[in-house]
């Protein structure tokens, strides 16, 4: 199992934003929110437990990473899991960004009427033979 925690140790001191506490990433979300200008209630105060638009189930992957961090070498497997599992589905938004990215673009360079006109251009041959013209 080391070669395992090699692996995955750069992960963690990632997660741990690598001893900067400004690249810590609940710090960035703040930071991000405050130039938005949303306020967010310390995490410590009653203002931050009583709101009403944050759901129970919003706590429960963060609830999940800290117990089992709590016991990082008995649930070594579950964190590999999850890891995996984040990696991969970031992988995935990935490509599915890059995709409607395309998508995006090449909708802004092609009017209504020239999508119109290149449908009836791929469908017309398929047309022809169904009503035999």
């Amino acid at each position: 199992m080391p070669s395992i925690q090699s692996k995955v140790f750069p992960i963690y001191i990632d997660e741990i934003s690598n001893g900067d506490h400004q690249q810590n990433h609940p710090n960035i979300y703040l930071n991000v929110l405050k130039s938005l200008s949303i306020h967010v209630p310390s995490i410590y105060s009653r203002e931050f437990v009583n709101q009403q638009s944050i759901l129970d189930i919003s706590f429960k992957e963060a609830l999940l990473t800290s117990t089992t961090s709590l016991f990082p070498k008995t649930f070594q497997p579950e964190i590999l899991g999850y890891t995996l599992v984040n990696m991969l589905l970031m992988e995935q938004l990935e490509i599915l960004l890059m995709i409607l990215t395309k998508l995006f673009k090449k909708q802004k360079e092609i009017t209504q009427l020239q999508e119109f006109i290149q449908l009836i251009k791929t469908k017309s041959c398929l047309a022809q033979k169904m009503h035999g013209s």
